[in-house]
């Protein structure tokens, strides 16, 4: 397991090397000091997350918390300061996507509370 753990540690740091600037301030400080509270708020926030989008509770709000989400995940990875992030699925248009469901979400035909 030591072997294991070491092999993770050292493809990070080697991933640190040549991620940009940005992205090693943002692992160094608030992923690295922060990974107790995230390793149990994180599960919990995007399956409740997607619970409310699906059944249609509260859309603005879990579109805005999904949106906050995925922009941690490209900051994080370093894939938003890249050109690739703009022709990505997972990139622009989903964020476009959240970030219009946050914006008029509660004005859907099937949204469940009208009052968001």
């Amino acid at each position: 397991m030591a072997t294991a753990v070491r092999g993770r540690s050292t493809s990070a740091a080697a991933f640190l090397k040549g991620a940009p600037p940005a992205t090693q301030w943002y692992i160094d400080t608030i992923a690295k000091p922060g990974v107790p509270l995230f390793a149990r708020v994180v599960p919990i926030a995007e399956l409740s997350t997607a619970a409310a989008l699906i059944l249609g509770f509260w859309v603005r709000l879990a579109a805005a918390l999904a949106f906050v989400m995925v922009l941690n995940f490209h900051i994080a990875t370093g894939e938003l300061f890249m050109k690739e992030f703009l022709l990505d699925g997972a990139g622009l248009p989903l964020l476009g996507a959240l970030l219009a469901l946050a914006v008029a979400g509660g004005r859907l035909p099937w949204t469940v509370s009208k009052h968001n």
